[in-house]
């Protein structure tokens, strides 16, 4: 498969990319991590040290301590360190965002090459450690560090993902996608219904051996009634064999005496 590329991305991907030019061994340890604007940290360390030299001489004006001046110098430096670095930063991006001309991205059963105005790079798939989709960038990481990565944009994700699957390269994915997905805010009505949801399996183990008990009791009731049963059963058999075996005795007794009675009759006839 081939993506060809004509017109000129977002500074915002040259962002992202220049911040994984500078931590790449860092992503290259841990593929799943977040990606950062390459302009936010020394944007942010000038905002802080502007605010501290702040604090600082309004401290020097009010108690007019000599120590004062120590932190106001400190945070001066790292004022003008920073500054220089964004501005560097951002000429570097202004850079990248300049250079035109026809590009393309090949992904083809044994490598994937890139080319550009300044030549071709070609990286095979068994020399590949991850292909990483961020939030802007999609980068094909290669195995040895110190070799260079290939990077394109990540509006190319459906071609690109196509044809990781024909060539079954799946397991070099990392999709880092959803860590930029804004989360919807939680209303307090929303979070008092998941803290109820939580609590519910809770509440249902407590109310769980309480139900169980009674039935517990009632078996051991019902199996205490079988066993008395039991016993009593027994005794009563016994008194009805006694009784019909005396019955028996006294069908006997009657049907013996009947031919006697017959005897006595036939003699007086004679």
């Amino acid at each position: 498969m081939k993506i060809n590329i004509t017109d000129s991305a977002d500074k915002k991907y040259y962002n992202e990319f220049y911040w994984i030019l500078l931590n790449y061994d860092f992503l290259h340890e841990e593929p799943k991590s977040r990606v950062h604007f390459a302009t936010t940290r020394p944007l942010v360390y000038a905002i802080v040290s502007v605010v501290m030299i702040l604090i600082f001489v309004i401290s020097l004006l009010i108690n007019h301590h000599i120590i004062n001046v120590y932190p106001i110098i400190f945070f001066s430096i790292v004022l003008v360190i920073s500054t220089i670095y964004f501005f560097y930063v951002r000429h570097c991006i202004n850079k990248y965002h300049s250079i035109k001309g026809k590009r393309s991205l090949q992904i083809a059963k044994y490598f994937i090459e890139v080319q550009n105005s300044s030549g071709k790079y070609r990286l095979l798939w068994k020399d590949t450690k991850s292909v990483i989709f961020n939030h802007y960038t999609i980068c094909f990481i290669p195995k040895d560090p110190t070799k260079i990565l290939i990077s394109t944009r990540i509006e190319y994700k459906k071609q690109i993902k196509k044809a990781i699957r024909e060539y079954s390269k799946r397991r070099l994915v990392v999709d880092n996608t959803k860590l930029y997905e804004k989360k919807p805010k939680k209303t307090p009505e929303k979070e008092l219904t998941e803290a109820l949801n939580e609590l519910k399996p809770e509440a249902r183990e407590l109310e769980e051996p309480i139900e169980k008990a009674p039935a517990k009791k009632a078996v051991a009731r019902s199996a205490k009634k079988k066993t008395v049963k039991a016993e009593t059963k027994p005794k009563a058999t016994k008194k009805t064999v006694a009784k019909k075996t005396s019955t028996k005795k006294t069908t006997t007794k009657t049907t013996a005496k009947k031919p006697t009675t017959k005897k006595k009759t036939t003699k007086k006839a004679k």
